[in-house]
């Protein structure tokens, strides 16, 4: 259960299904949930262990109504008839219905009308000056949303820019739209735990970015900036081996790849590129940190919107990711 809330991506109705399946009832859900819940928190209690807490009570939550059948209520249907509601008081309904049908059905289901409405700004924004960013405060976290034009290695450079600005990556949801605009939406920490990010914190990311998307500035030359700071951190106390998991039967969509390797600050940065140098497009990434080990999981798909099934690909891909991480 652990494994799967992590690793998986929760939006997916056949991951909760399949999950669901392996329990007779109600009740022995309840007791996994539980006793895992009890594993989660035994250890010390950040923001990590909070991050999971949460994704464990979200597929628990899924599962439960999967048994019941309470959620038998179309959702997409039920959650675009009110988010029209909810924000045809700020937007014309003609807006607002364009937005959402540009871009993929999961995005209705995942945003709240609130998170639509911060959306809709952004773009506007992103017209006149090519990206734009927003960081608004969660619960357990703060969420990120840039939007700019799609490109190759948008998503790379974005996670570089994030990343040299102290923000830990939880986890991350890519939708692009039918006329090219990107919304690529970020779970983030920052180092200190902040709660809020300031206007002129995100004014400089935001530049740093259009450098970067520009050519005026390279990701590289970021970090290489930020090298001095980051060697006062603490030393990892083992050696990770990196390992490449490729999973073609856990997603209908996409190509899911697991990837064990030795936390360290740009990992995902350096993930993403090299999947982008071999022409992936990224659609979901979960990011899970177990002491000095990290595990990615990215959903991906050929620039075709094709899984990747070529051995010879794959084995490609994990020559590539060896070779920049390992």
């Amino acid at each position: 259960m652990s494994h799967r809330s992590q690793r998986r991506d929760l939006s997916k109705d056949n991951l909760i299904r399949d999950f669901a399946s392996l329990f007779d009832d109600p009740d022995t859900l309840r007791m996994l949930y539980l006793i895992t819940f009890s594993d989660l928190s035994s250890v010390t209690r950040s923001a990590w262990t909070a991050w999971k807490g949460h994704l464990l009570w979200e597929l628990y939550i899924k599962a439960f109504n999967a048994l019941t059948q309470e959620a038998a209520v179309s959702v997409p249907a039920l959650t675009s008839s009110s988010l029209l509601e909810e924000l045809s008081s700020r937007y014309a309904l003609d807006v607002i219905e364009g937005h959402l049908n540009s871009l993929p059905v999961r995005y209705a289901k995942l945003n709240t009308a609130a998170d639509i409405g911060i959306h809709l700004e952004l773009i506007d924004r992103a017209g006149d000056s090519e990206v734009a960013i927003s960081v608004s405060p969660r619960r357990l976290f703060l969420e990120a949303a840039i939007c700019t034009e799609d490109k190759p290695y948008r998503l790379s450079e974005i996670c570089g820019v994030l990343a040299t600005n102290d923000l830990n990556i939880f986890s991350s949801q890519a939708y692009t739209s039918k006329d090219g605009v990107i919304l690529d939406i970020f779970q983030v920490t920052t180092r200190e735990g902040d709660s809020e990010i300031s206007c002129s914190r995100q004014k400089k990311m935001e530049s740093q970015l259009d450098s970067v998307f520009h050519g005026i500035a390279s990701t590289e030359e970021l970090f290489v900036r930020h090298q001095q700071r980051w060697a006062r951190r603490r030393k990892p106390s083992i050696k990770i081996e990196t390992e490449i998991i490729f999973g073609n039967d856990i997603s209908d969509d996409y190509t899911v790849i697991d990837i064990f390797a030795q936390d360290a600050v740009g990992l995902l940065y350096k993930i993403a590129r090299s999947l982008s140098d071999l022409g992936l497009d990224i659609g979901t990434t979960r990011v899970n940190t177990q002491g000095d080990r990290a595990v990615n999981s990215f959903y991906n798909v050929s620039r075709k919107g094709e899984k990747v099934v070529d051995p010879d690909l794959l084995d490609q891909i994990r020559q590539i990711l060896l070779e920049q991480i390992g």
